[in-house]
């Protein structure tokens, strides 16, 4: 299940936290076993081909966005050995979740090249799911607690992240807002894509002759040429904030 609401782990805004694993696990610092521990247990959540070096010490965590309670029991043992506060807790999620955050949505980005939607679309649920997991162990280590959110913070184009945006609201995802925020993707840009995906989309089933759509492609044609449907934000989420 996804985790519950009220934990401010993603959000829309940027914070400075470095956006490489290997340098946030490179730091020093009392909560630097929690840190490291942190990272593995994340690892093997996220897809093939990424963070593979660290996969080889964890095991794989429980279906269903949120891991077992023997796992998550285990980093709060960890948190209260070392001394590490909810509120440090907090800053150490997040930096590494930053820091993989920006290989899943990098990862994400090399799809869009593909004609094929159903890649990038894979991707883009699986950062989702990446996201849920993450969520568990914020709620956990640090309930209650407020920081910086964790938003993408990598080198891809403005255009490609939108892209990404676009698929996702194309996919019909049950996280659009969440994707809008984590991704730092403005409101009225949100707004936008949506509605050019939700035109494009009522024009494709009218071109197909899709049953009772006669009459409606004028229709649509005026609502694109006026900007699209009100409305159209992105639904709330059932994953947190980080």
């Amino acid at each position: 299940p996804a985790p519950k609401k009220g934990v401010n782990l993603f959000g829309k805004k940027k914070s400075d936290r470095p956006a490489d694993l290997v340098k946030v696990m490179a730091e020093t610092g009392v909560d630097q076993p929690l840190v490291f521990q942190i990272a593995t247990t994340l690892a093997p959540t996220v897809t093939d081909g990424l963070f593979e070096e660290l996969k080889k010490s964890s095991p794989q965590p429980a279906e269903g966005g949120a891991f077992d309670e023997t796992t998550l029991d285990a980093l709060d043992a960890l948190r209260e050995s070392l001394g590490v506060a909810p509120a440090q807790a907090a800053e150490s999620i997040a930096k590494v979740v930053n820091a993989i955050l920006v290989e899943v949505v990098d990862d994400a980005v090399t799809t869009l090249k593909s004609k094929e939607e159903k890649p990038t679309a894979d991707k883009l649920q699986e950062m989702v799911v990446f996201m849920a997991y993450a969520s568990s162990i914020f709620e956990r280590l640090a309930p209650g607690v407020t920081i910086k959110p964790v938003v993408y913070s990598g080198g891809a184009k403005k255009g490609k992240i939108e892209s990404l945006f676009s698929r996702y609201c194309l996919m019909d995802g049950e996280e659009t807002g969440l994707v809008q925020a984590v991704l730092g993707i403005k409101d009225a840009v949100a707004e936008r894509i949506s509605s050019k995906v939700m035109m494009d989309s009522l024009m494709k089933m009218m071109k197909d002759g899709g049953e009772g759509m006669e009459g409606m492609e004028d229709m649509a044609k005026m609502m694109e040429q006026m900007g699209g449907m009100p409305g159209m934000e992105g639904g709330m989420s059932s994953i947190p904030s980080i």
